[in-house]
């Protein structure tokens, strides 16, 4: 959706500025539109090809009731930093009736301290759930679809 730019009165650098903080803007929000929803499912995918088929349980897992497939646990934000649009994503579930974050438990290996088991031997931690979604991230089209949202509100934007 096209707007306007009141510039009447404004030296170049101001004019320059006005449109630098529009442009970053639409982007903020572009990115946001794609970002949340394409990081919800690659870590969905993430989370079931690096942790729930890579280790079976004998306790019961929670999935998407309160486990680490439960998107209510998902912290995905988007945010600016100065020129930079930051996508964040972060799994904030907890082991059943415990305190410690299973993030932490299974990508870094912490709470893991029965040497013993089966799961202790798999370290060093083969499942990076976190990595898991980057790369899904990285090799969906999601410029593209940040580019044609742009687009739409008027930015010509190029590139791949």
């Amino acid at each position: 959706m096209p707007y306007t730019i009141d510039i009447t009165g404004l030296t170049p650098e101001q004019v320059t500025e006005a449109l630098r903080e529009a442009f970053l803007k639409d982007l903020k929000e572009c990115f946001e539109a794609v970002f949340i929803d394409l990081a919800t499912h690659c870590m969905d995918m993430a989370i079931t090809h690096e942790v729930y088929a890579k280790y079976y349980g004998t306790y019961k897992r929670r999935r998407e009731n309160g486990g680490l497939r439960d998107h209510s646990n998902y912290n995905i934000e988007v945010y600016r930093d100065g020129d930079s649009i930051i996508g964040y994503v972060k799994n904030v579930a907890t082991g059943a009736g415990r305190a410690y974050r299973l993030d932490e438990a299974i990508v870094y290996g912490d709470q893991y301290d029965w040497e013993l088991s089966r799961i202790y031997k798999m370290q060093p931690f083969p499942r990076d759930f976190y990595q898991g979604t980057i790369d899904r991230i990285e090799a969906s089209n999601w410029v593209y679809q940040v580019r044609r949202k742009m687009n739409m509100r008027g930015w010509h934007t190029v590139g791949k």
